[in-house]
């Protein structure tokens, strides 16, 4: 079961990213299976407002792709964000070591990849070069190393794209009752509703067997 700080890191790298998204938007969910022995703890997919994908395309040495007419057209500038979120240092090693099971952690899935911290656990050296580093900050998070942006085939996209739609669907209209194992068309459990009304800790919600910590936060409006 991840801890309530672990929880939390993923709530703030999801509005860490959101923060620089366009108008278009963000979308994205936690605990997302993006490859076979891959779930990562959060993956997006979002536009970048440009002086963001400007830096980071400095960063990579990549030249930037010019919109047309003046806005961006199609996928152009879709970017697929993967983040790891680790609260101690063995949970750290555990993820980014050279394991046949871990090694899908040392080459590029996506477009962007951070890793989110606890202030002091890691240094941003000891992660693989590509990876970008968020410490947490007070109740916000610092990125201490920008990542390397990455270009990958539409197909990945729109693969990670149908897979962020699909859990989104499905843990909105199904989700099994962690008392009988039944599964319900409902987006909220009797137990969540209850802590909800009663304004309890985010954490009661979670365990009560709904989807996840930062889509409460998001919909209930920070409980």
């Amino acid at each position: 079961m991840p801890s309530k700080e672990h929880d939390d890191l993923i709530w703030m790298a999801a509005n860490w990213i959101e923060n620089r998204a366009s108008g278009r938007g963000c979308k994205g969910n936690s605990e997302l299976c993006i490859a076979p022995e891959y779930v990562a703890d959060f993956v997006c997919q979002c536009t970048l407002q440009h002086r963001f994908y400007h830096t980071y395309c400095k960063n990579s040495e990549l030249q930037e792709l010019q919109p047309h007419n003046g806005a961006w057209s199609g996928i152009t500038n879709d970017f697929i964000c993967i983040f790891e979120a680790k609260t101690t240092r063995s949970d750290f090693l555990n993820t980014f070591n050279e394991s046949p099971k871990h090694m899908n952690r040392h080459e590029p899935f996506g477009n962007l990849h951070w890793c989110v911290v606890s202030k002091g656990i890691i240094k941003p050296e000891e992660l693989p070069d590509f990876w970008g580093m968020l410490e947490r900050s007070g109740n916000g998070l610092r990125e201490v190393r920008p990542p390397k942006l990455f270009k990958i085939p539409k197909e990945r996209l729109y693969y990670v794209a149908h897979q962020i739609l699909w859990t989104i669907n499905k843990r909105r209209h199904y989700h099994p009752c962690k008392q009988c194992g039944t599964y319900k068309q409902d987006l909220y459990c009797k137990r969540c509703l209850m802590a909800v009304k009663r304004k309890n800790s985010v954490r009661e919600v979670v365990d009560g067997g709904c989807f996840g910590v930062a889509w409460h936060k998001r919909l209930f409006g920070g409980i």
